[in-house]
């Protein structure tokens, strides 16, 4: 499952130090081990003396993740399945996200469709928008 964890933490920025709030996403079990992964994570660059500060941990419905390393922005998709509903034979929308790391809007829209474009259904994209996602996590 996967867990949006945000926290605080003291970040040292151009020789500044500055409070952060940072949002994650874990790929996890339990919300224990979500936090037992982000604070893995932002204790190899915390600063001494400062405990990151756990402020939510809640459940995310992501569809399906597209993860590039080269880049550092996450965008979430938001896109309309288009499925046919047996009793009725009416179209209908089925909604699904997709994380997609890239280095733009642009570049998110064609992965989202390189990812689509053997799907046996019809599908609209409804948005693409940029998230305040620093990582995707996943378990030791």
């Amino acid at each position: 499952m996967d867990l949006q964890v945000k926290l605080n933490r003291f970040k040292e920025t151009d020789n500044k130090i500055k409070l952060v709030c940072e949002t994650y996403i874990i790929n996890a079990d339990s919300f224990s081990f979500a936090e037992k992964i982000v604070m893995r994570e932002v204790s190899n660059s915390a600063i001494v003396g400062n405990v990151p500060e756990i402020l939510s941990i809640k459940k995310v419905k992501i569809d399906d993740i597209k993860l590039n390393e080269d880049c550092d922005i996450f965008y979430l998709a938001k896109v309309n399945m288009l499925v046919i509903d047996e009793n009725t034979g009416k179209e209908k929308k089925s909604p699904i996200k997709l994380l997609i790391q890239s280095t733009s809007v642009e570049n998110a829209n064609k992965v989202v469709n390189d990812m689509l474009k053997y799907s046996s259904n019809d599908w609209v994209i409804e948005s693409i928008k940029e998230t305040p996602i620093v990582d995707y996590l996943l378990p030791f």
